[in-house]
């Protein structure tokens, strides 16, 4: 009988440690459900390297007055200046921020809830923040009306929102995130290097071509040698390119493309700064910086017409004056025996560049008559790599 009484006992005790143990699973079931969806997107994943952090997951259950949430990095993680004000706390059904959106930067807010971060929890909307030691982060909801509770499903998203805490060597380690009644954990993959350099090579390239023309014509290449032939001089009119049909002087076209990236410019040297009697040197009709004046002996070249592609093609002083396509018009500018910018390309890339050079000339009643007046201009295009 006393041995029957006693294996009764034993399996009431072995019952009631059953259900003890039973009822204990199923509280620390309904005390530590599992987290959803966590994440952690960072800025960078290269070992001992600072890095944002935008930990996202959806609460299993709902985060009331005075709830926690913290998030625990492991051995490893160090912070540096890591402050409450680099703490950021948003939640909702949507917040805008999950689904692998790129890593946030300081200030970014998401499109729903977007709480205040303090030293200590207040009223409303206020949460408190403590960060313990360089790993674990402890966010705690507002003490008295909570205004924002975080629901059931609700998507939060905490960001670590100024690169303040580091990576440790390469690695896997676990981050915990532990709120009120729910807990979960995710790995992340610290590697040696997260940056691939990528790198390439643009040859420099410059085009550069001049031509002459007798009309208005603006895009055929003529063949060399170039001329401008001016005919016959005379005291009663100003001689130069007009653009109008076939006896009229040429003008002087040029193309220019480069992608240096100081740009390039078109200088211009004259062999004899006047045009000069090849019979008689010293015989000269001179080449001043001034209005074009008939009777008055004078020879110059002015910039015109300009255009482009891409970029600027500007035309540079004394040759940028009033240019048309009628020589009385024209201030032009002095040719030297020293190269002159004509053009130039604002200090940039360009691409279809095209100018136009006018050539003017005039004589006085005392200017020697001679057949063999003549200068050489030389156009040089320098780009700047």
């Amino acid at each position: 009988m006393k041995f029957i009484k006693q294996k009764f006992i034993s399996s009431v005790l072995i019952l009631a440690t059953l259900l003890l143990m039973c009822g204990a699973l199923d509280i620390q079931s309904a005390h530590a459900a599992s987290l959803t969806s966590i994440s952690d997107t960072q800025s960078r994943l290269k070992a001992s390297t600072l890095s944002y952090h935008k930990i996202g997951f959806t609460s299993t259950s709902a985060i009331g007055v005075g709830g926690t949430i913290a998030v625990a990095f492991p051995a490893g993680y160090t912070t540096t200046g890591l402050v409450i004000t680099d703490l950021q706390i948003c939640h909702g059904v949507s917040t805008g921020l999950e689904h692998g959106t790129a890593t946030i930067t300081a200030g970014t807010a998401c499109s729903s809830i977007d709480e205040t971060i303090a030293a200590s929890p207040s009223t409303a909307t206020v949460w408190g923040a403590v960060i313990s030691g360089t790993t674990t982060i402890t966010f705690t909801a507002p003490s008295t009306s909570f205004t924002n509770t975080i629901s059931a499903g609700h998507k939060v998203i905490i960001q670590i929102a100024a690169a303040h805490m580091q990576n440790p060597t390469a690695s896997t380690p676990t981050v915990t995130i532990t709120t009120t009644t729910d807990s979960g954990s995710f790995i992340v993959a610290i590697i040696d290097d997260d940056q691939v350099t990528i790198t390439a090579t643009v040859a420099p390239s410059i085009t550069f071509n001049i031509d002459t023309y007798n009309t208005a014509v603006t895009s055929t290449n003529t063949s060399a040698p170039y001329s401008v032939a001016l005919g016959t001089l005379t005291t009663g009119a100003v001689t130069g390119t007009t653009e109008g049909g076939s006896s009229t002087p040429n003008g002087i076209w040029f193309d220019l493309a480069t992608n240096a990236s100081g740009g390039a410019i078109v200088t211009v040297l004259s062999a004899n700064a006047a045009l000069k009697s090849t019979a008689v040197p010293t015989d000269t009709i001179p080449s001043a910086t001034a209005a074009m004046v008939a009777g008055t002996a004078n020879y110059g070249i002015c910039a015109n017409r300009n255009a482009v592609t891409t970029g600027t093609l500007t035309k540079v002083a004394p040759f940028a004056s009033t240019c048309t396509t009628t020589p009385s018009s024209n201030t032009v500018g002095a040719v030297t025996t020293s190269a002159q910018t004509i053009y130039n390309t604002s200090g940039a890339p360009i691409a279809g560049g095209r100018g136009e050079i006018m050539v003017d000339a005039a004589i006085s009643g005392v200017t020697p008559a001679h057949t063999d007046y003549t200068d050489t201009l030389t156009f040089i295009a320098t780009a700047t790599f």
